[in-house]
């Protein structure tokens, strides 16, 4: 799994974190895992369903199911394909994750973390030559998000970002945001030099960094 970390006051006592794993959930992987329901999920798993701008209702709709299907299971939507980010207006994307939060409360359910981590498809030429400017089109997004006023805790909390560069972690910390994730795949040590990163802006703002692997 991809490491995360949280961030909190350095004058703030220490509190062990969930080590949640999200385990990134398509649709036709969730029917298999339903189809295997005597399989015993563990606590810190959390079903992650990607979002999907065509056909939204299918994450309320898991998410209901979940809950019946496997008591006590936490579930989260991941906002993963990088389309979302460079295509799509932000206001419209954040509408319809509120949609989903407010369909998912009606039935007693919770969204307990919302994924902004876009996956780069390295056969796909367009957006690997696009990766260097998610920057700004996720720092957009993620504004969007944190001016949500929906059921349960605030948006801001739920919130786990990638960790692209040490300006977009700046507004994204400035936001109120403290969970972030880096990608375990990248090869050629750019985990380290991008934890380093987050260390170095996490320090300057007067905050402690957590890892949690």
């Amino acid at each position: 799994p991809n490491p995360t970390t949280s961030i909190r006051s350095s004058s703030s006592s220490s509190s062990s974190s969930n080590n949640d794993i999200f385990l990134h959930m398509q649709p036709s992987q969730y029917n298999d895992l339903v189809a295997e329901k005597q399989l015993l999920i563990p606590s810190n798993i959390n079903l992650c369903f990607e979002y999907n701008n065509n056909d939204g209702e299918y994450i309320s709709s898991n998410v209901q199911s979940a809950m019946t299907n496997f008591e006590g299971i936490q579930t989260s939507i991941g906002i993963f394909n990088p389309t979302h980010l460079l295509d799509d207006d932000p206001m419209l994307v954040a509408a319809r994750v509120a949609s989903m939060i407010d369909i998912t409360s009606e039935f007693g359910g919770t969204i307990s973390n919302i994924l902004v981590a876009p996956i780069i498809d390295n056969d796909d030429d367009a957006l690997v030559g696009n990766s260097g400017t998610y920057d700004d089109e996720l720092v957009q997004l993620c504004e969007e998000l944190t001016y949500l006023d929906v059921p349960g805790s605030t948006i801001k909390s739920r919130l786990v970002v990638s960790t692209l560069s040490g300006d977009q972690l700046e507004e994204c910390l400035q936001m109120g945001i403290t969970k972030y994730i880096t990608d375990a795949s990248d090869d050629g040590g750019r985990v380290e030099s991008r934890l380093d990163m987050l260390r170095d802006v996490v320090e300057e703002n007067g905050k402690e960094l957590v890892l949690d692997i």
